[in-house]
């Protein structure tokens, strides 16, 4: 993992899936498209979303979150 304005950035190399999946979220299995929502802090809120993600779907996670 790297730091770039603060926030982390994620590069995985041939063979540490494992590391590089459990470096972002230990809750994520790895599958893609996903979708992880980070905060100013750079932390992750939220839970990750595995699979396509409409428009809508997104706005609607990012709203519960900013109640």
């Amino acid at each position: 993992m790297e730091v770039d304005d603060g926030f982390p950035v994620f590069t995985r190399t041939k063979g540490d899936t494992e590391k590089f999946v459990g470096g972002i979220d230990k809750k994520w299995n790895g599958a893609v498209p996903v979708t992880h929502i980070f905060g100013a802090d750079g932390k992750q809120i939220g839970k990750p979303h595995t699979g396509l993600m409409t428009y809508e779907q997104f706005r609607d996670q990012v709203g519960s979150l900013l109640k």
